[in-house]
């Protein structure tokens, strides 16, 4: 369906959002998430149509997604869940074995959690004793909607000492981070787009603390919308950023 008359939205400047009480009391059904092993973690589920007075109503009522208007915040995409069980593995691994192979512990780590969404990834990292998640989506209402009620239902309100809520392009988001760097920093399903790269890759430069580790769980291509994990790599290249990969 077409979405050409859909009102655009303006929420490109980033700004940081504070947890209310009402983000405590949501009133959206809750659905549980069953990951590797015995983990599970829970997600709110958005219903729609939303309100018919805010912006995003009808863009989200007709698309999955819409490039610069919409980032498909709404969807839990398949990434975000592969990331959290290659996470949970590596943890699992890495417990019961002496391996070299590179360990993710999340333990007293800063992390930074890029077109967050459900925020699944940064909420795993809580759990796991993360020292702080920043979660990061291009949209407000899914921050308010779904990122913010789903820390509070998997991780309780005390978390949110740890945690900060952030909405908006990444351009901007890279500057009101200042000089606040991660040592990991989580993206998934972020690659569709292929304008976004030096965005991404920038930001990604600019706030990955030395030794730190950027994941990025994509697709090779993403049928339809273009973009995927090989024409990332060749921006990552061609922006003199080789030692990354």
């Amino acid at each position: 369906d077409s979405v050409d008359d859909a009102p655009h939205v303006t929420e490109n400047d980033a700004r940081e959002i504070h947890p209310t009480p009402e983000h405590m009391h949501s009133t959206l059904p809750v659905e549980s998430v069953a990951l590797s092993g015995s983990l599970t973690l829970y997600k709110h589920t958005h219903i729609a149509p939303l309100d018919s007075s805010r912006p995003l109503t009808q863009v989200v009522s007709q698309s999955d997604l819409v490039p610069g208007v919409y980032e498909g915040g709404f969807k839990l995409w398949e990434c975000a869940l592969d990331l959290v069980k290659f996470l949970n593995k590596d943890t699992s691994a890495s417990s019961s074995s002496s391996s070299s192979s590179p360990s993710y512990s999340m333990f007293g780590k800063r992390v930074l959690e890029l077109g967050c969404g459900h925020a699944l990834p940064g909420i795993y990292a809580l759990l796991k004793g993360a020292a702080c998640a920043h979660l990061a989506d291009y949209n407000e209402e899914v921050i308010n909607d779904l990122t913010i009620p789903n820390v509070v239902r998997n991780c309780g309100h005390e978390s949110l000492s740890r945690t900060r809520f952030f909405s908006g392009d990444w351009a901007h988001l890279d500057r009101l981070l200042g000089t606040q760097t991660y040592d990991f920093i989580f993206t998934s399903d972020t690659l569709y787009s292929t304008s976004n790269y030096p965005k991404l890759f920038r930001l990604i430069s600019n706030h990955l603390a030395p030794g730190g580790v950027a994941l990025i769980a994509a697709k090779t291509y993403y049928f339809g919308v273009g973009g995927g994990t090989r024409q990332f790599e060749d921006t990552v290249q061609a922006l003199g950023g080789g030692a990354y990969l």
